[in-house]
């Protein structure tokens, strides 16, 4: 029924296998195009060019995942938020009566120390809030100490 054809009916079997023999003369003198070595050694020098690129990328080239993106970019929010608040931590403050003895006693404190301070006052917390929100009293602290 397919005497002599492929199965799509195409080419001959013959001619076929004349071609394959042709192919095969070429890889064993090393002219052939199809040599295994030279294709491992090309896709491996690939993937070794893909991984120092990423490498590279990553550690020097400022790369960085969505995860990373994302906590960077709520960090950078919270601290401007905190900034924003520490303003109004500090217009409490200059309605504090005794604010310049409170003043002089917070100088006194170590630095971690300056933000439980604050918290103690009651200025870092907020119109309408129950507690002062996170950073605060450390952004409060820092815009204080600049004051004489």
């Amino acid at each position: 029924m397919f005497r002599g054809k492929t199965v799509f009916g195409l080419l001959d079997l013959p001619l076929l296998r004349r071609v394959e023999s042709a192919c095969a003369q070429l890889g064993r003198k090393g002219g052939g195009l199809m040599n295994s070595e030279k294709i491992k050694l090309g896709l491996w020098s690939g993937v070794g060019g893909a991984l120092v690129t990423i490498y590279v990328g990553f550690n020097f080239g400022g790369w960085m995942t969505n995860g990373a993106a994302e906590a960077m970019a709520k960090e950078s929010a919270a601290t401007a938020v905190a900034e924003r608040l520490g303003r109004i931590c500090v217009a409490q403050y200059n309605r504090d009566t005794g604010k310049s003895q409170k003043l002089i006693e917070m100088k006194d404190k170590d630095t971690w120390e300056k933000g439980h301070y604050i918290d103690k006052q009651s200025w870092a917390i907020m119109p309408g809030d129950e507690k002062p929100e996170s950073g605060v009293a450390d952004a409060c602290a820092k815009q204080l100490s600049k004051k004489s």
